[in-house]
């Protein structure tokens, strides 16, 4: 799965890298959930 996401990303030597990705993604979801939850 690791390999996966570092062929992806092309993170391969930085996991930390990846992380932050992944965070920055569910926050954008995050918000757009709660933007289409008040509309």
């Amino acid at each position: 799965m690791t390999a996966l996401l570092d062929a992806h990303t092309g993170f391969g030597n930085e996991p930390w890298a990846v992380e932050v990705q992944i965070q920055r993604a569910l926050r954008k979801v995050a918000q757009h959930v709660q933007l289409s939850e008040r509309s």
